[in-house]
């Protein structure tokens, strides 16, 4: 994630409300794995003028996953593997 402006962005409610969602080839909303090893927490905090790399892993099978939505917007998943969260 960038932040481009000069201030912190808070990206808030990941878990909550659907935030992050993985969407498969059938239409299923699959929810985040929750408290996964090395996933981010509900939020991601991005300080001002940098960028963030951060992990979500999410519950179901990789080789069914089309999109991912964040927060209403979605975006294609263009190479499906499944990762394991590290500790």
């Amino acid at each position: 994630m960038t932040n481009k402006t000069q201030h912190p962005l808070h990206l808030l409610g990941l878990q909550e409300s659907g935030g992050a969602q993985l969407l498969d080839k059938d239409g299923f909303a699959t929810p985040l794995q929750a408290r996964s090893p090395g996933q981010s927490a509900d939020s991601i905090k991005v300080p001002p003028s940098v960028k963030v790399k951060a992990s979500i892993y999410f519950e179901g099978e990789a080789a069914k996953a089309q999109k991912v939505r964040l927060w209403g917007r979605e975006f294609p998943v263009a190479t499906v593997t499944a990762a394991t969260p590290k500790p």
